[in-house]
């Protein structure tokens, strides 16, 4: 079981979870955004464990790997799965452009946007330890977005190590992957990743390479049409389907370019 000393005091981490959930429990029960990755794994089973009140939410991106798909389906029966409000290939196709670290319009589309928990609290697994953005997450912080939402992440504070303490100690069954040496599970191809991990991710799962092949098969026609916002040509043209690839494929090539949110319509 983690539990932290500190300068004057001992920590116990699971406690802390626990009465952070109690405390903001609201009437009408939390919204558990459930991705099937082992900090969800932890997160649903502290709910559980603090005797909250929770709806399990999923959603489907269409890009994750098949083998956490089929364990959040087995390990996770009652929780809710929710369609794309538009697929990776529409979103693409439209845009005419693949989504970059530094424009990844797809979260939005694919991830983040629950109209089922607009007004309510909703508990996340975000952990400082993950990354530097979010380092700077809160315990409780309302959504930037939608200020009628706010955000529980119980477990904020939690390094890697005392996550995978407590998940042993605890027998908290999470996806296969993870015991092969996997850090973490997010979509495949995702650019905030960088190019070296996506090619990783192509390797392991060439099904997904195929598929955007498919899908820049289409889009990339798209960048030869004037701009439907502001009657020009494009800032960025391709001419094949295999060029639209190689340039989502190496970073440099788009780092420099100016302001890409404005390369979207």
């Amino acid at each position: 079981m983690p539990i932290r000393h500190e300068l004057y005091e001992t920590v116990d981490l699971e406690q802390m979870a626990i009465k952070r959930l109690r405390t903001f429990e609201p009437a009408e029960g939390y919204i558990v955004c459930n991705s099937y990755g082992k900090d969800s794994c932890t997160v649903e089973h502290l709910c559980n464990k603090a005797g909250v009140k929770y709806e399990s939410h999923h959603s489907h991106t269409g890009l994750d790997a098949p083998e956490l798909i089929y364990f959040g389906r087995s390990q996770f029966p009652n929780t809710i799965i929710h369609p794309p409000l538009e697929t990776i290939g529409q979103l693409i196709i439209k845009k005419g452009v693949p989504p970059t670290r530094r424009a990844a319009y797809c979260c939005e589309f694919l991830k983040e946007n629950l109209p089922c928990s607009s007004g309510r609290r909703v508990v996340l697994g975000v952990r400082w330890a993950e990354s530097v953005k979010r380092s700077g997450r809160r315990p409780v912080e309302q959504c930037f977005r939608d200020n009628t939402k706010t955000y529980i992440n119980p477990i904020v504070e939690w390094t890697d190590e005392e996550l995978w303490e407590y998940i042993d100690a605890e027998g908290i069954p999470v996806c296969e992957g993870y015991r092969r040496g996997k850090k973490r599970y997010g979509c495949i191809g995702c650019p905030k990743m960088g190019a070296k991990k996506m090619m990783e991710d192509f390797l392991e799962y060439p099904k997904y390479y195929d598929r955007f092949m498919r899908i820049f098969e289409k889009a990339w026609p798209v960048t030869h049409r004037l701009s439907q916002r502001t009657g020009k040509a494009r800032k960025l043209i391709f001419n094949s389907a295999q060029e639209m690839m190689d340039w989502w494929l190496n970073e440099k090539t788009h780092e420099g370019d100016p302001d890409q949110t404005l390369l979207f319509e």
